[in-house]
């Protein structure tokens, strides 16, 4: 858990072998309401139960829990990464089975959430060049997705969006051999390369992927998506001695762009107001005096 991809999303320390100080930010910090996976490197029941989590180990215990009772669990499954799916479970859950246990936790929330789900043992099987275990797993990975699309699919206020962060392994399929058989692949690399690698989305906003998209359109995609303060993305020079200023709201938002010369007073004055037709609104500021600075900010009254 305190691995580099889950660290990006709940951690902020300088290097991704930082386990401890991961851990600590985890639970002293960010405080994630589910944390479940691979335990030890930084992580550990005790300080987890200090830091007011509820502890399980095992698949029977977590799939035990009250979800509706419980805001905060660590799911603390065996030492370092997950087993192998090929290699057997034993009595840690499967990926598809945490993921239904952190939604029921995450639902009873009033205010939405964010879950990232990561199929972590891919990479590990890529790295090795191994098809047997990174098929197996990316099988496990798609049965987590589907946990995620069934809970979505009577909603209108869920955005599910599956990617990677790289290829790994340079692999490429050349026959498929039918159900149940490996199928024949060479592998270029023991690392990871520049392939592309797919996004997939359903939800609302879901239209916005679509074609080649640079990887920090993710992140611009997925905020869009969400209820959000206004945002500030852009500001330059307009003709004459105008301003633009660019802004990410939500569609319908009333918005007014106010401007002082100095924050050191309390004189906003009003620029201009306008609703948003899209997730993006441009005001402009036409009659911006010749000052060493000018001062903007957007309100939409709720």
């Amino acid at each position: 858990m305190t691995d580099a991809t889950p660290a990006v999303f709940a951690a902020h320390e300088a290097n991704r072998g930082h386990y401890a100080a991961i851990g600590g930010d985890y639970l002293l910090r960010a405080r994630p309401n589910v944390l479940l996976g691979g335990g030890g490197y930084g992580l550990s029941a005790t300080a987890a139960v200090a830091a007011g989590y509820v502890v399980v180990s095992n698949a029977s215990d977590m799939q035990a829990l009250d979800v509706a009772a419980v805001s905060l669990v660590s799911g603390q499954f065996d030492l370092g990464a997950m087993p192998y799916e090929y290699e057997g479970l034993g009595a840690l859950p499967h990926l598809s089975e945490m993921t239904e246990t952190a939604l029921g936790v995450l639902a009873h929330g009033t205010n939405g959430f964010f879950l990232m789900v990561e199929g972590g043992r891919i990479d590990h099987a890529c790295h090795d060049n191994d098809i047997v275990n990174c098929v197996r797993e990316t099988v496990e990975f798609d049965n987590a997705v589907q946990v995620a699309l069934n809970w979505a699919s009577n909603r209108t206020d869920t955005f599910v969006i599956v990617t990677a962060d790289h290829e790994c392994g340079g692999l490429t399929v050349l026959a498929d051999n039918g159900p149940g058989m490996e199928p024949d692949v060479v592998w270029s690399s023991g690392g990871h390369t520049a392939t592309n690698v797919g996004v997939f989305a359903w939800g609302p906003g879901a239209e916005m992927v679509s074609g080649v998209m640079d990887n920090t359109d993710i992140y611009r995609i997925m905020m869009k998506t969400q209820p959000m303060v206004p945002e500030g993305v852009g500001i330059g020079r307009a003709p004459g001695n105008g301003v633009r200023t660019d802004w990410n709201v939500k569609p319908g938002d009333t918005c007014r762009l106010d401007a002082t010369d100095s924050l050191f007073v309390t004189n906003w004055s009003c620029i201009d107001t306008t609703t948003a037709d899209t997730h993006e609104v441009t005001i402009m500021d036409t009659n911006q005096p010749t000052l060493p600075a000018r001062f903007y900010r957007l309100v939409v009254p709720r």
